[in-house]
């Protein structure tokens, strides 16, 4: 495993998941209705932000590497490819696995939409951008 991985395409889609995650979680977008179901405040966050940045950043950089692991052992390439792989892995894996953990948390159905939805978004985006490395 590893072999065919691009390191600069795996820092760049780590990057981009980074991006999706800032503007999803966003007052532009979910923040608002994210803080409200997980009850959490603008001053919780801030003082979570260190850690929770730095573990973030450590996830996008393994689920990158995991994606484009998984473009080079399926010989996909091209941003098509990548995004469809992506797309897969995010709907068909991890977004069933946050719907069944949530589920079962008794979450509310916003928030498992706007988790589950992020995770769509950003496995197709890191997998377009990998199908470009």
């Amino acid at each position: 495993m590893g072999e065919g991985v691009n390191v600069v395409g795996v820092l760049v889609a780590a990057v981009v998941n980074m991006v999706v995650a800032a503007v999803w979680y966003s007052p532009v977008l979910f923040a608002r209705g994210w803080m409200s179901a997980v009850g959490q405040s603008e001053e919780t966050l801030r003082a979570a932000a260190g850690r929770g940045y730095a573990l973030a950043g450590l996830a996008s950089l393994m689920a990158a590497f995991t994606l484009a692991s998984s473009l080079s052992a399926f010989g996909l390439s091209g941003f098509m490819d990548g995004m469809l792989l992506g797309l897969e892995y995010g709907v068909g894996i991890v977004a069933m696995y946050i719907l069944s953990i949530m589920a079962f948390e008794a979450r509310p159905l916003r928030l498992i939409a706007i988790d589950v939805g992020y995770a769509v978004v950003a496995l197709a985006a890191m997998g377009g951008v990998l199908g470009l490395f």
